[in-house]
């Protein structure tokens, strides 16, 4: 599979059609968050492509756990609340209100933080080939597109979710 990241952030119609969609099971939460996906809303929407991982580890505890971190900056790919439950994908879905939070503790990591945690990226499981100055400027690069992704969404009031297949 592609692993590649989508944050998508939810008209009140379209969180209320994916929490409805718990209700069924996985096909219906994946039913629901696709058809939000081919709606394809650019200004509601940020693709992480495969950089969703390191972003998420260097936001939380240096792993992928969706446990892992500390609110509110641990909510912004993988920690929201789980709406999936097999292992071929991962839907993770943040509130309103949490969105905020998100939102505004994003705005406030700056690149020098972010660098130093990409390169502690070292000291874990994260490939290490991938520890380097071209992919730090990638994964910094795509933050950057979460970072705005939140502050329209907080901007909007809208609710979020991640989505990537695995």
């Amino acid at each position: 599979m592609a692993c590649r990241g989508l944050l998508m952030a939810l008209t009140d119609e379209q969180e209320g059609e994916l929490l409805a969609a718990c209700e069924a099971g996985d096909e219906a939460v994946l039913d629901a968050v696709k058809a939000v996906e081919s709606l394809w809303d650019e200004e509601h929407l940020a693709q992480l492509q495969k950089l969703w991982d390191p972003i998420h580890r260097c936001l939380t505890d240096g792993t992928t756990d969706p446990k892992g971190g500390t609110y509110p900056l641990n909510r912004a790919i993988l920690n929201g609340r789980q709406l999936y439950t097999d292992d071929d994908y991962i839907v993770s879905f943040v509130p309103k209100n949490e969105v905020v939070d998100v939102a505004a503790a994003l705005n406030e990591v700056t690149e020098p933080w972010m660098r130093e945690r990409y390169f502690g990226l070292a000291r874990t499981d994260f490939p290490q080939m991938y520890v380097n100055e071209e992919w730090c400027e990638h994964t910094l690069d795509f933050l950057a597109a979460a970072q705005e992704f939140y502050e329209q969404a907080a901007k909007d009031g809208r609710s979020t979710v991640f989505m990537v297949d695995q």
